[in-house]
């Protein structure tokens, strides 16, 4: 038996014949592409990303110390794999699923309690890998650490509709587990298993993600023996899914709800549908980081998959920010009676699953990492749950796939970026989506994908790199972060004649039905206003705003109210952190409705104003400046602890707009 073993090891194996940088050449029979092998004597990870003749060229997940030629290559037999089950949430993950937050738990006993190693939650293999462990803080090479717990029990509720005898197919949820008290974890029937029937289901306990919970019977037809044989299949709590394959589903469907995160630039300009995906564009200092932190903390959706590629202090940052900061559903603001700063909220981390990994990492890791983040969005998804999954960077994604490209001596495109970058960015944001789940029970999840991009500071930071660019032929939704307004104090940066959306076609019920009929209307108004005024900046700097037109000059004066009043916002104060559609449907109903007013009251006095000093006259105007006033501090107001007051506010000011240009006239 051990010489058998022993010959089967040895066809496994193949040999390095050279290194370069983060790609391995080596010579091994029957590999496929995206097979993972394990390399050299330490057995570092692997992924086989190109086969030539008799070549194959492994993309290393790990830095190559210690590899030479001549050195060992060794089949898995399988692609790289994400682990999925009870335990995501919560736990911090490298680009390919190693669990750091065990491997510090090992690095800490390792380094303060060297006595005691053995006593660790997770014993240490030998004396070698301890030494690893106590001399440095990077993950030791060649760890083969469970992304997932195969000891921890977990409290597993049967759905009794699912008896023995019950036929079931993928997709079909047969029980459910609490993972966190914010969040439940539904057991389903792998997307493998086609079609069967239940012979035997667990009993209402506690169990590990390895224990078979149900087992299913499964009859196959072959039709060129007229026979049928029989399978059965054990379903645990534990899934394992390729991360380059999409998970399947029944039907994509139109996103018909928008994505909110609170920023009134965002939500009513702009808006990303749930399921939909978006881009934000801009380098570092913009406020990317901060979109990001809003969209995670005010979602209205049950999980966020964070992955932070290729980045260093902000990965020890968010973990630290998601552990202390609450989830703040809106609609539990509004619900509540209790006031704002007494409210109680579940961790935010309850409900997060982190990937990190920093500017050290190996190009392998960087590239694999977004997939990971993905394919654990699409399995919460497939549950039938809302997932906001943000990428960050995309552009360091982007570097480690123009490294890897160069090792394998391919032709680059523009900026040193492979050729098939468009077709890599496609298939993933393909990924994101609202779907029909799989299953009897009709269900629908949807994954939200934000990615952020940071161009070169060599182009001024604007939108013109390839990636951006690339990025732009499959997101639907693009933010644009602008360095001119950083400059002016404008925040949130979002340039609002740059960015775009696609997505507000298919939200037009919604906003309809919390905005009312006259909100996308006033919208374009409203944009329409700022174009006019980008306009006028050259005639501005030529021959002063006093000498231009008086209705160019009122354009003017609503587009400074339109930036300051309704699109600069200050997440540092309570009544400005979140903007709510209601909200903000009546701030920029005001300002249509001012500047309409206004414009048609100017029509009608065109003769009285020719000899008039526009500026001076509108300024001095007491009881003007006392209309914009009121209306400059509508926003001032917080709508979770005055909601009823608030809004019955807006509805007089809107009332005082009529009835003040009835009446108005110039001193």
């Amino acid at each position: 038996m051990d010489n058998i073993i022993d010959k089967e090891e040895e066809e496994d194996e193949g040999i390095i014949l050279g290194i370069s940088t983060c790609i391995v050449t080596a010579k091994i029979d029957g590999v496929t592409m995206n097979e993972c092998v394990r390399v050299g004597s330490k057995r570092l990870l692997g992924e086989v990303v190109a086969i030539k003749d008799d070549k194959a060229f492994i993309q290393m997940y790990e830095p190559c110390h210690g590899l030479e030629n001549g050195g060992p290559v060794i089949r898995t037999y399988s692609p790289l794999m994400v682990e999925l089950g009870p335990g995501l949430l919560s736990s911090v993950f490298d680009g390919i699923q190693r669990p750091l937050s065990k491997l510090s738990k090992n690095y800490l006993d390792a380094l303060y309690r060297p006595d005691k190693i053995n006593q660790a939650e997770e014993t240490l293999v030998d004396q070698q890998q301890q030494q690893s462990y106590s001399s440095s803080i990077h993950v030791p090479l060649g760890e083969t650490l469970s992304p997932l717990d195969r000891n921890k029990l977990w409290h597993f509720e049967p759905v009794y509709e699912y008896v023995i005898g019950t036929p079931v197919t993928a997709g079909d949820i047969i029980g459910r587990v609490q993972e966190t008290p914010l969040f439940v974890h539904w057991i389903m029937v792998p997307p493998n298993v086609i079609g069967g029937r239940i012979i035997d289901i667990a009993s209402e306990g506690d169990y590990n993600i390895e224990h078979p919970l149900a087992m299913i019977e499964i009859e196959t037809y072959d039709s060129s023996t007229s026979t049928t044989s029989t399978s059965i299949i054990p379903v645990t709590m534990l899934q394992k899914w390729p991360a380059r394959k999409q998970r399947p589903f029944v039907d994509r469907l139109v996103p018909n709800e928008p994505h909110l995160s609170g920023y009134r630039v965002l939500d009513s300009f702009f808006p990303c549908a749930k399921g939909g995906s978006a881009v934000i564009s801009g380098y570092a200092g913009l406020g990317k980081s901060m979109i990001s932190y809003q969209l995670s903390t005010f979602c209205q959706t049950d999980v966020v998959v964070h992955s932070m590629c290729g980045r260093s202090t902000d990965v020890a940052e968010l973990i630290m920010e998601y552990a202390e900061v609450t989830s703040k559903d809106p609609q539990k603001l509004i619900d509540s009676q209790a006031p704002y700063y007494k409210r109680k909220y579940d961790y935010l981390i309850d409900k997060t699953v982190l990937i990190g990994d920093t500017p050290v990492s190996s190009a392998g890791i960087r590239e694999a990492s977004i997939l990971v983040a993905v394919t654990i969005s699409e399995y919460f998804r497939d549950m039938g749950y809302d997932v906001t999954t943000i990428v960050d960077s995309l552009s360091r994604w982007g570097d480690a796939l123009k490294e890897i490209s160069q090792c394998l001596g391919e032709m680059a495109g523009p900026q040193g970026y492979p050729l098939y970058l468009g077709s890599r960015l496609a298939s993933f944001y393909a990924r994101a989506g609202k779907v029909s789940c799989l299953g009897r029970k009709e269900r629908e999840g949807s994954v939200s994908l934000f990615t952020m991009v940071s161009p070169p500071a060599s182009n001024g930071g604007y939108w013109g790199d390839h990636l951006s660019v690339t990025c732009l032929d499959t997101a639907n939704v693009f933010w644009a972060l602008d360095p001119a307004l950083i400059r002016k104090r404008q925040y949130p940066a979002i340039h609002w004649l740059h960015s775009y959306s696609k997505d507000i076609k298919l939200l037009q019920d919604y906003y309809t039905e919390r905005g009312g009929e006259d909100f996308l209307p006033n919208i374009t108004t409203v944009k329409a206003i700022l174009a006019k005024e980008e306009e006028l900046q050259d005639a501005i700097i030529t021959i002063g705003k006093s000498s231009l037109p008086h209705q160019d000059n009122i354009v003017l004066d609503v587009a400074q109210m339109v930036r300051e009043y309704f699109l600069a916002q200050n997440l540092f104060a309570p009544y400005d952190l979140y903007s709510t559609i209601e909200k903000s449907s009546y701030l920029i109903r005001s300002i249509t409705l001012f500047y309409k007013r206004f414009i048609q009251w100017y029509n009608q006095h065109k003769k009285e104003l020719v000899n008039k000093d526009y500026l001076q006259d509108i300024h001095r105007n007491r009881q003007l400046q006392s209309l914009t006033y009121k209306m400059t501090t509508m926003k001032f107001k917080n709508e979770f602890e005055e909601q009823k007051e608030m809004f019955r506010s807006y509805k007089e000011i809107i009332q005082s707009i009529d009835t003040f240009f009835d009446d108005f006239k110039l001193i």
